[in-house]
C-alpha cells in the first residue's frame, strides 16, 4: 500500500498510469479511501474550532467524523 502512496505526486506519465490501475482495483481502492478518510478525520478534529462552522445539523466535529 505505501508504494502506491509513494507514487502520488510523482508527476510522471508512468506513475499516473500505475495509479489509475491501482485506484481501479477494488482492494487498493477501498484501502485508499479508508486511509484518506482517517487523515481527513484527524485534520478536522485537530482544527475543530474552525471546521465546526461548516457542519450542519448541530453535530460536533467528533460526531460528524464518527458517522
Amino acid at each position: 500500500f505505501m508504494e502506491v502512496i509513494g507514487k502520488v505526486g510523482n508527476g510522471t506519465e508512468a506513475s499516473s498510469a500505475e495509479l489509475h490501475k491501482f485506484f481501479n482495483e477494488q482492494g487498493y481502492s477501498d484501502y485508499i479511501v479508508v486511509y484518506l478518510r482517517l487523515i481527513t478525520s484527524g485534520q478536522l478534529q485537530k482544527e475543530a474550532d474552525f471546521y465546526q462552522n461548516f457542519i450542519e445539523g448541530g453535530r460536533t466535529v467528533v460526531e460528524f467524523c464518527h458517522q
